[in-house]
């Protein structure tokens, strides 16, 4: 070939905007692993000290690159081509209280399931059922309601809740997953 990109003969009705749309999901689920990450080491600090709040955030980041992953793998599979970007700064070094941090957590998942699901719409419009909402579990693997130690809880639940570093470590010790 000619182009200094081959095509991939794997590549078969994926639509180029839908494999654009997966490169920048891996960038925003790369750019949430680095935000909970500084928020880990925020806490871990000697002046700050909430070490469950760490291990918390800490865990979070490596859920986040591990999307992030998942999203490389797809992409590979499906025969597109991974183009990796530069990944943002967080927008804050100093995350304040538990409370605080986890408002900002908060809003960052809600961009996350935001751009999932501008994703799922695309693909839909683009006729692309393995990328589209019906074809693909991704938005319940991902992105999903956890359980935690009582009934339902999100950062939501977190951030109204949260006074301590006790009330995380509860949460961080029992097992999260997916309905």
């Amino acid at each position: 070939m000619s182009s200094s990109v081959m095509e991939s003969q794997l590549c078969q009705n994926f639509h180029r905007e839908c494999m654009a749309a997966i490169n920048r999901m891996v960038n925003l689920e790369l750019y949430a692993s680095y935000v909970y990450l500084s928020m880990s080491y925020y806490f871990d600090r000697d002046d700050v000290a909430l070490r469950h709040m760490a291990q918390f955030q800490r865990e979070q980041s490596r859920k986040e690159r591990e999307h992030a992953e998942k999203f490389l793998k797809y992409q590979n599979r499906r025969g597109g081509r991974i183009i990796l970007q530069d990944i943002k700064k967080p927008e804050r070094d100093e995350w304040g209280n538990g409370q605080e941090a986890l408002e900002c957590a908060l809003q960052l998942e809600k961009t996350l399931n935001q751009a999932l699901l501008d994703m799922h719409k695309l693909a839909t419009e683009q006729n692309d059922p393995h990328v589209s909402m019906s074809g693909t579990a991704w938005h319940s693997t991902l992105h999903c309601t956890e359980t935690g130690p009582g009934p339902q809880w999100s950062y939501a639940d977190l951030t109204s809740d949260v006074k301590s570093d006790d009330l995380v470590h509860n949460w961080s010790k029992t097992e999260i997953f997916c309905q």
